[in-house]
């Protein structure tokens, strides 16, 4: 007959062999929030910058002055359990920034494991939000895709989801890489590897078109408007 301390040990190694053969043979995976990088290294330097940066433009035409400041960049890298098996992990940037009245841009950058393996084209996307009693509400279904990834010329996203107007065209928005400089002379300023966009936003802004300008580790340096000959390019600019 065993003894119990024999009963014990058994029962401990029958545990022990239960916990590894789980181990080896789940479906499932835990990450480490942070611990993995999705965003690939370029495009997160184009959007180094901190909180409390700023930018003043100066449109050339008309000589007015507009402003962005960084109210705050928030970065992490997040796993959710897909279906009660898989890991879906990605890792997000979301820079905010003050606009008129009540109301908060915020550049939204993210990327998911899938995305990151597959080299698949990623979007940079504005959202605009509005404030609520519990802080800023998203008021924008339609989000503007303004920058895409990998930063090559002739790179093109059309929206899967066309806008109806009146008559009846469908209309999708369409966000183009124009150009890739590496050097590029915006008055006295200069810049080092320069993406340039064509948007044309149907959805939200009636058929307007814009060109953006973007410099590595800058963000934004210059933005014109087709429809209104607005043409905003960066003055001043001090980065956290």
């Amino acid at each position: 007959m065993r003894s119990a301390s024999t009963n014990n040990f058994y029962l401990k190694c029958f545990v022990l062999i239960i916990i590894i053969a789980s181990n080896l043979f789940s479906c499932t995976q835990e990450i480490s929030r942070g611990s993995i990088k999705y965003i690939p290294d370029d495009l997160r330097a184009m959007f180094s910058f901190g909180k409390n940066s700023y930018w003043i433009y100066q449109d050339s035409i008309s000589g007015k002055l507009d402003t962005l400041d960084c109210e705050n960049v928030r970065s992490d890298t997040v796993a959710n359990l897909n279906d009660g098996k898989t890991v879906l992990a990605y890792e997000y940037r979301r820079i905010f920034f003050p606009m008129w009245s009540k109301t908060l841009m915020e550049i939204k950058i993210q990327t998911s494991e899938a995305d990151y393996s597959n080299s698949s084209l990623l979007k940079i996307n504005s959202v605009r939000w509005v404030t609520a009693k519990d802080g800023y509400n998203d008021s924008d279904p339609d989000p503007q895709t303004i920058l895409l990834h990998p930063f090559i010329a002739g790179n093109e996203f059309i929206d899967p989801n066309p806008f109806i107007d009146s008559l009846g065209n469908s209309l999708s928005d369409t966000c183009k890489i124009r150009a890739v400089l590496n050097q590029f002379q915006l008055n006295t300023l200069s810049f080092n590897n320069v993406v340039i966009t064509d948007i044309s936003h149907h959805k939200t802004f009636s058929g307007k078109r814009f060109r953006y300008f973007f410099a590595e580790g800058v963000g934004l340096i210059q933005y014109k408007n087709f429809n209104d000959n607005t043409n905003y390019k960066l003055i001043d600019y001090h980065l956290e």
